[in-house]
This record gives C-alpha cells, sequence and structure tokens, in this order.
C-alpha cells in the first residue's frame, strides 16, 4: 500500500486527539470550565452526551477506519492507494495544492452534504442531527457508513487534481478542527471572513425549527451555500433547539444503534409489501 495514504488515513486518530485537546482548551479559555463540552462530556450527564462520547471512542480506537475498509471489502486502502497513479496534473506546489484541496474538499462535502439531505439517504444521516446538544465531541457522531463514502468522495478528487497524500493530510487536520469548532459552544472565527462557515451558521443546519431546514451545508466555506441559494444567516442573538422528532436516537444502544440505523436505511429503500 502506497505509505503517504496509509500515513493519511490510518493515523487519523492522532489528528483526533490532537484537534479535540486543541478545541477543548481554546473553548474552555474562551468560555470557562462550567460552560466547557469537557465539562458536559466528563459528568456522563445526558443521553446525548454519552452517545457523542461513544462514536469519539469509533474514531480514536482506529475502529471507524477499520469498517470503512471493511465496508469496501477490504479494497478500501488499496484503491486509496491507487488513485494517485491516475492525477491529471503535477503541481508541485504545497500552498497552490493546500487551497485546491479546500476548494475540491469543501465542494464534494457540499454536494454529498445535500445528499445525504435527501430522503433516500436521510436515515442514515439523521444519526448526525439526533445530538440535542451540541459539543466538540458532536462532530464524530456519524454512521460508519457516512464516513466511508465521505473519506473516498473526498481523496478521488483531490488526488486526480494532483494533490500530494502529505498535503491532504495537514488539510484534513485543518477541516477536522474547523468541524469540531463548528459543533462547539463558542464562535471564534472573525466576523470579516464572510466566506466561511462559522459555528452560528451550522447552529442552523442542526437547527428544530422548520424555516432552517436544508440551509448551510457547507464545511469551512460558505461560498458553496451562497451560489447555490442556501445559505441563511444566523440572527443576533436568538436561541436554537437542536435535534430531531424521532425517539430511536439517544437510548444508550451504541453498536446496535449502528446496526438499527442501517437496517431502518434498508428497509426504508426495499419495496412495500402488499
Amino acid at each position: 500500500i502506497n505509505e503517504n495514504l496509509y500515513f493519511v488515513f490510518l493515523k487519523a486518530p492522532l489528528l483526533h486527539l490532537g484537534g479535540f485537546f486543541f478545541c477543548f482548551v481554546i473553548e474552555a479559555l474562551i468560555v470557562g470550565w462550567n460552560s466547557s463540552s469537557l465539562k458536559e462530556i466528563s459528568c456522563f450527564s445526558t443521553a446525548s452526551a454519552r452517545t457523542d462520547i461513544f462514536y469519539v471512542w469509533m474514531r480514536i480506537s482506529g475502529l471507524t477506519d477499520t469498517l470503512f475498509n471493511i465496508i469496501f471489502f477490504s479494497f478500501g486502502f488499496y484503491f486509496l492507494s491507487i488513485i494517485e497513479d491516475y492525477s491529471l496534473m503535477k503541481l508541485n506546489n504545497y500552498f497552490l495544492e493546500f487551497i485546491l484541496a479546500l476548494l475540491s474538499v469543501t465542494f464534494f462535502a457540499y454536494v454529498y452534504h445535500r445528499i445525504t439531505h435527501h430522503k433516500i439517504f436521510w436515515e442514515l444521516h439523521k444519526l448526525h442531527h439526533s445530538a440535542n446538544k451540541m459539543s466538540i465531541f458532536t462532530a464524530s457522531r456519524e454512521h460508519p457508513l457516512i464516513v466511508a463514502v465521505s473519506n473516498i468522495l473526498t481523496a478521488i478528487p483531490t488526488a486526480l487534481l494532483g494533490v500530494r497524500a502529505e498535503v491532504l493530510f495537514v488539510y484534513f487536520g485543518f477541516q477536522g478542527v474547523y468541524n469540531m469548532f463548528l459543533h462547539s459552544k463558542v464562535d471564534p472565527f472573525p466576523s470579516w471572513a464572510t466566506f466561511m462557515i462559522t459555528t452560528n451558521d451550522h447552529y442552523i443546519h442542526h437547527s428544530t425549527n422548520p424555516k432552517h431546514y436544508s440551509k448551510n451545508y457547507g464545511m469551512v466555506l460558505s461560498i458553496w451555500d451562497k451560489i447555490f441559494g442556501t445559505y441563511y444567516e444566523p440572527e443576533k442573538n436568538k436561541i436554537i433547539q437542536f435535534g430531531i422528532k424521532d425517539e430511536n436516537y439517544n437510548r444508550d444502544y451504541y453498536f446496535k444503534e449502528i446496526v438499527f440505523v442501517f437496517r431502518r436505511w434498508l428497509k426504508q429503500l426495499l419495496p412495500v409489501r402488499r
């Protein structure tokens, strides 16, 4: 297997550990310990928090990456390792490759995110939206199948465009930390950076308010939402409720939940018997 891609994907748990530590420290410095995500999570006070902890464990333990490989019949990492051989160009410029990764990954992530909100795939993505409290750990609450397909869809365009694995590693580290902040209790992004998705923007995406549905899909950049008409500017000092109207979640099922979500998704796809 290509050693660079092994480094990118099998060292992902290290990225998560470093990202969590960095985000927790910044958040606690801004809002204080008592209001921080870590305080809420460490108390195991709610089923939503406990579920977030489980999915973080999935990421850090490497189990999510293992499932990614299994889902693609043990060819997942091999497939990623050969994509580089078919790249359309060689930039050999780290800065340009990072910008290209930023634009291509955020675009494909936007498209893929919109697809997961379609009724055909919503049962799988609903798991992420089932969190009724937002914390840094909520960023990791995703069904393994969603993560697996996402890995493929972000790796293919970047590799074909000539973005080297080491640049992709740095970019994924940046995006991972950014995603954690989007689910945190602080909004550290500068007000002048209107081309970026902020924490308040992403809160809209998780809102239970019907007028917020199908808004602010973006990851890192808000430009794709603005181009395709899905951007919703958050109102100042507006309290937002999070979660979904479905009692199948946050019930401390953990591994059973992963299976049940997949089963409900398959059941939805199968034709109704009469």
